[in-house]
């Protein structure tokens, strides 16, 4: 997980209002798949905010790079 994604993401959110916490937990463990192992939480001071937030990020693709062997 990127060192810089909990200030990333809190800085993203600012657009929709004022963010109160911004935390990010990594699942780990077996059958945890990987497009599902970072939880990000934020809180919003307002519920409009919030509101504001999930309509526009919910409809954005995320990427993580992942780190693969080579077939050579």
């Amino acid at each position: 997980m990127d060192e810089e994604l909990e200030g990333e993401t809190a800085s993203e959110c600012e657009k929709f209002g004022k963010v109160i916490r911004c935390s990010i937990h990594e699942e780990k463990g077996p059958g945890v798949p990987a497009a599902k192992a970072v939880r990000i939480f934020v809180q919003f001071a307002e519920p409009s905010s919030a509101g504001r937030g999930i309509s526009i990020l919910s409809l954005k693709t995320f990427y993580h790079p992942l780190s693969l062997p080579s077939l050579s």
